[in-house]
Protein backbone atom coordinates (compact mmCIF):
# COMPACT_ATOMS: atom_id res chain seq x y z
CA UNK A 1 0.00 0.00 0.00
CA UNK A 2 2.78 2.65 0.85
CA UNK A 3 4.47 1.25 -2.42
CA UNK A 4 1.58 2.32 -4.00
CA UNK A 5 0.79 5.59 -2.07
CA UNK A 6 4.63 6.62 -3.31
CA UNK A 7 3.93 5.15 -6.92
CA UNK A 8 0.96 8.21 -6.98
CA UNK A 9 2.01 10.51 -5.26
CA UNK A 10 5.94 10.77 -7.66
CA UNK A 11 3.46 10.75 -10.42
CA UNK A 12 1.25 13.80 -9.23
CA UNK A 13 4.62 15.40 -8.67
CA UNK A 14 5.98 14.71 -12.17
CA UNK A 15 2.47 16.23 -13.80
CA UNK A 16 2.80 19.23 -11.69
CA UNK A 17 6.28 19.84 -12.27
CA UNK A 18 5.88 18.95 -16.69
CA UNK A 19 3.12 21.92 -16.48
CA UNK A 20 4.95 24.23 -14.43
CA UNK A 21 7.80 23.90 -17.50
CA UNK A 22 5.51 24.06 -20.32
CA UNK A 23 3.72 27.20 -18.55
CA UNK A 24 7.16 28.36 -18.42
CA UNK A 25 8.55 27.90 -21.52
CA UNK A 26 5.00 29.36 -23.13
CA UNK A 27 5.66 32.56 -21.35
CA UNK A 28 9.33 32.96 -22.43
CA UNK A 29 8.68 32.33 -25.75
CA UNK A 30 6.31 35.99 -25.46
CA UNK A 31 8.84 38.56 -27.23
CA UNK A 32 7.78 41.68 -25.46
CA UNK A 33 8.28 45.06 -27.61
CA UNK A 34 11.70 46.50 -27.00
CA UNK A 35 11.94 50.47 -27.06
CA UNK A 36 15.57 51.50 -28.08
CA UNK A 37 16.87 53.33 -24.67
CA UNK A 38 17.78 57.13 -24.48
CA UNK A 39 21.12 58.51 -24.51
CA UNK A 40 22.87 55.16 -24.73
CA UNK A 41 26.21 57.08 -25.42
CA UNK A 42 26.15 60.56 -23.61
CA UNK A 43 28.23 63.51 -25.31
CA UNK A 44 30.96 64.66 -23.52
CA UNK A 45 31.09 67.80 -21.87
CA UNK A 46 33.12 69.80 -23.92
CA UNK A 47 30.73 68.71 -27.16
CA UNK A 48 27.68 69.24 -25.01
CA UNK A 49 28.59 72.75 -24.30
CA UNK A 50 30.13 73.53 -28.36
CA UNK A 51 26.28 72.25 -29.16
CA UNK A 52 24.79 74.94 -26.70
CA UNK A 53 26.59 77.43 -27.87
CA UNK A 54 25.88 77.32 -31.54
CA UNK A 55 22.43 76.77 -31.47
CA UNK A 56 20.81 79.70 -32.92
CA UNK A 57 17.90 81.13 -30.64
CA UNK A 58 14.89 81.52 -33.25
CA UNK A 59 11.33 81.40 -33.07
CA UNK A 60 8.79 79.17 -34.62
CA UNK A 61 8.03 80.35 -38.18
CA UNK A 62 4.90 81.79 -38.40
CA UNK A 63 2.08 82.37 -41.02
CA UNK A 64 -1.88 82.37 -40.91
CA UNK A 65 -2.97 78.84 -39.56
CA UNK A 66 -4.18 76.10 -42.22
CA UNK A 67 -7.48 75.25 -40.99
CA UNK A 68 -8.56 72.17 -40.02
CA UNK A 69 -11.70 71.12 -41.25
CA UNK A 70 -14.59 69.00 -40.22
CA UNK A 71 -13.70 65.76 -42.08
CA UNK A 72 -12.70 63.22 -39.39
CA UNK A 73 -10.52 59.93 -39.88
CA UNK A 74 -12.29 57.17 -38.72
CA UNK A 75 -10.08 56.48 -35.72
CA UNK A 76 -9.84 60.10 -34.68
CA UNK A 77 -13.05 59.85 -32.52
CA UNK A 78 -11.73 60.54 -28.85
CA UNK A 79 -9.62 63.83 -27.82
CA UNK A 80 -6.44 63.22 -26.26
CA UNK A 81 -5.85 64.98 -23.05
CA UNK A 82 -7.81 65.94 -20.11
CA UNK A 83 -7.47 69.85 -19.29
CA UNK A 84 -9.30 72.81 -20.97
CA UNK A 85 -8.25 74.45 -24.26
CA UNK A 86 -5.79 77.13 -23.27
CA UNK A 87 -6.08 79.67 -26.46
CA UNK A 88 -3.18 81.34 -25.37
CA UNK A 89 -0.89 78.56 -26.33
CA UNK A 90 -2.32 78.54 -29.46
CA UNK A 91 -0.13 79.46 -32.53
CA UNK A 92 0.14 79.75 -36.18
CA UNK A 93 2.67 77.99 -37.70
CA UNK A 94 4.55 77.59 -40.96
CA UNK A 95 5.33 74.51 -42.80
CA UNK A 96 8.18 74.06 -45.35
CA UNK A 97 7.59 71.98 -48.60
CA UNK A 98 10.37 69.47 -46.99
CA UNK A 99 8.41 68.99 -43.94
CA UNK A 100 6.71 66.02 -45.45
CA UNK A 101 10.16 64.34 -45.01
CA UNK A 102 9.45 64.10 -41.49
CA UNK A 103 5.63 63.22 -40.52
CA UNK A 104 4.65 61.42 -37.88
CA UNK A 105 0.97 61.25 -36.27
CA UNK A 106 -0.74 60.61 -32.97
CA UNK A 107 -1.65 57.15 -31.70
CA UNK A 108 -1.95 57.69 -28.28
CA UNK A 109 -1.64 59.46 -24.66
CA UNK A 110 -1.72 59.46 -21.21
CA UNK A 111 -5.51 60.03 -19.54
CA UNK A 112 -3.12 63.42 -18.34
CA UNK A 113 -2.27 64.22 -21.56
CA UNK A 114 1.29 64.87 -20.52
CA UNK A 115 2.87 62.21 -22.18
CA UNK A 116 2.27 61.36 -26.32
CA UNK A 117 3.08 58.53 -28.00
CA UNK A 118 3.54 58.64 -32.16
CA UNK A 119 3.39 55.71 -34.80
CA UNK A 120 6.66 54.78 -33.97
CA UNK A 121 6.42 54.12 -30.38
CA UNK A 122 8.13 56.84 -29.28
CA UNK A 123 7.06 58.52 -26.09
CA UNK A 124 7.16 62.61 -25.07
CA UNK A 125 6.80 64.07 -22.80
CA UNK A 126 5.11 67.99 -23.33
CA UNK A 127 5.30 70.79 -20.93
CA UNK A 128 2.58 70.82 -18.23
CA UNK A 129 1.89 74.62 -19.46
CA UNK A 130 0.27 73.35 -22.93
CA UNK A 131 -3.17 71.57 -23.54
CA UNK A 132 -3.51 68.52 -26.50
CA UNK A 133 -6.95 68.89 -25.30
CA UNK A 134 -8.03 69.39 -29.06
CA UNK A 135 -5.85 66.79 -30.60
CA UNK A 136 -6.93 63.46 -31.91
CA UNK A 137 -5.56 59.64 -32.91
CA UNK A 138 -4.09 60.33 -36.05
CA UNK A 139 -3.18 63.76 -36.21
CA UNK A 140 -0.29 64.44 -38.29
CA UNK A 141 2.75 65.69 -36.04
CA UNK A 142 6.20 67.58 -36.81
CA UNK A 143 9.30 67.74 -34.30
CA UNK A 144 11.26 70.63 -34.39
CA UNK A 145 13.85 72.19 -31.95
CA UNK A 146 13.20 74.32 -29.05
CA UNK A 147 15.58 77.35 -29.43
CA UNK A 148 15.09 78.49 -26.15
CA UNK A 149 17.36 78.51 -23.90
CA UNK A 150 15.01 79.44 -20.96
CA UNK A 151 13.21 76.18 -21.32
CA UNK A 152 14.01 72.74 -20.26
CA UNK A 153 12.41 70.76 -23.27
CA UNK A 154 14.59 70.39 -26.00
CA UNK A 155 12.07 70.30 -28.87
CA UNK A 156 8.34 70.89 -29.89
CA UNK A 157 5.77 68.50 -31.00
CA UNK A 158 3.61 70.68 -33.76
CA UNK A 159 0.19 69.28 -34.59
CA UNK A 160 -0.32 70.22 -38.40
CA UNK A 161 -4.37 69.51 -38.50
CA UNK A 162 -4.43 72.28 -35.42
CA UNK A 163 -1.65 74.54 -35.82
CA UNK A 164 -1.18 74.27 -32.17
CA UNK A 165 2.37 73.35 -30.64
CA UNK A 166 3.71 71.46 -27.51
CA UNK A 167 7.31 72.38 -25.63
CA UNK A 168 8.56 68.82 -25.38
CA UNK A 169 11.54 65.87 -24.67
CA UNK A 170 11.77 62.60 -25.31
CA UNK A 171 11.42 60.24 -22.72
CA UNK A 172 10.94 56.39 -24.47
CA UNK A 173 13.08 55.92 -27.86
CA UNK A 174 11.23 53.92 -30.73
CA UNK A 175 10.20 50.09 -31.09
CA UNK A 176 14.07 49.25 -31.79
CA UNK A 177 14.05 48.17 -35.65
CA UNK A 178 10.16 48.34 -35.70
CA UNK A 179 8.07 49.02 -38.59
CA UNK A 180 8.02 52.83 -38.52
CA UNK A 181 11.52 53.19 -36.78
CA UNK A 182 14.28 54.42 -38.51
CA UNK A 183 18.00 53.22 -38.21
CA UNK A 184 21.57 54.00 -39.67
CA UNK A 185 23.23 51.48 -41.79
CA UNK A 186 26.08 53.33 -43.61
CA UNK A 187 28.01 56.43 -42.57
CA UNK A 188 30.40 58.53 -44.38
CA UNK A 189 32.37 60.79 -41.86
CA UNK A 190 34.19 62.76 -44.94
CA UNK A 191 31.63 64.04 -46.74
CA UNK A 192 28.99 64.48 -43.80
CA UNK A 193 26.10 61.29 -45.58
CA UNK A 194 24.39 58.84 -43.48
CA UNK A 195 22.31 56.69 -44.82
CA UNK A 196 19.12 55.16 -43.32
CA UNK A 197 17.29 51.59 -43.38
CA UNK A 198 14.55 53.00 -46.04
CA UNK A 199 17.31 54.39 -48.30
CA UNK A 200 17.31 57.41 -48.10
CA UNK A 201 20.73 59.32 -48.03
CA UNK A 202 21.30 62.54 -45.32
CA UNK A 203 24.01 65.22 -46.05
CA UNK A 204 24.87 66.70 -42.44
CA UNK A 205 25.48 70.22 -42.21
CA UNK A 206 28.74 71.43 -41.46
CA UNK A 207 28.81 73.16 -38.30
CA UNK A 208 27.22 69.94 -36.80
CA UNK A 209 29.67 67.42 -37.92
CA UNK A 210 31.56 67.35 -34.56
CA UNK A 211 27.61 66.27 -33.29
CA UNK A 212 27.71 63.22 -36.30
CA UNK A 213 31.09 62.10 -35.77
CA UNK A 214 30.38 60.10 -32.65
CA UNK A 215 27.06 58.23 -34.40
CA UNK A 216 27.52 54.62 -35.12
CA UNK A 217 25.92 52.38 -37.30
CA UNK A 218 22.48 51.10 -36.15
CA UNK A 219 22.00 54.23 -33.93
CA UNK A 220 17.87 54.79 -33.82
CA UNK A 221 16.53 58.10 -35.73
CA UNK A 222 13.70 60.57 -35.27
CA UNK A 223 12.96 62.70 -38.48
CA UNK A 224 12.76 66.21 -37.65
CA UNK A 225 11.78 68.99 -39.32
CA UNK A 226 14.49 72.49 -39.12
CA UNK A 227 12.39 75.72 -38.59
CA UNK A 228 15.42 77.91 -39.59
CA UNK A 229 14.71 80.84 -42.15
CA UNK A 230 18.04 80.80 -43.01
CA UNK A 231 19.36 76.82 -43.10
CA UNK A 232 19.22 75.20 -46.00
CA UNK A 233 19.15 72.21 -44.00
CA UNK A 234 15.37 71.17 -43.66
CA UNK A 235 15.42 68.67 -41.22
CA UNK A 236 16.82 67.37 -38.26
CA UNK A 237 18.22 63.70 -37.69
CA UNK A 238 17.32 62.95 -33.90
CA UNK A 239 20.00 60.36 -32.88
CA UNK A 240 17.90 57.98 -29.77
CA UNK A 241 20.80 56.43 -28.91
CA UNK A 242 23.07 59.67 -28.65
CA UNK A 243 20.44 62.20 -27.41
CA UNK A 244 20.85 64.89 -29.66
CA UNK A 245 20.42 65.98 -33.16
CA UNK A 246 21.78 67.49 -36.44
CA UNK A 247 20.34 69.26 -39.26
CA UNK A 248 20.24 67.96 -42.42
CA UNK A 249 18.45 67.68 -45.63
CA UNK A 250 17.76 64.90 -48.16
CA UNK A 251 20.21 64.27 -50.32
Amino acid sequence: MNRKILTLTLSCIFSLSSLSTAAFCVETQESPTEHVSISIRPMNEENRRKMKDQREELPLLETVEAARGEKELPNMQQPLGARPAKMGHKKEYYYNNHSSNAIHWVIGASIDGTILELEDGSNWKLSPNYSVINWRVGDPIAITPNHSFLSEYNYYVVNKATGSYVAADLILGPIAFGSYTHWIIGMDYTSGHVYLENGSTWTISSNDLFIFNDWAINDTIILGSNDSWFSCYDNLLINVNMNNYVRARKY
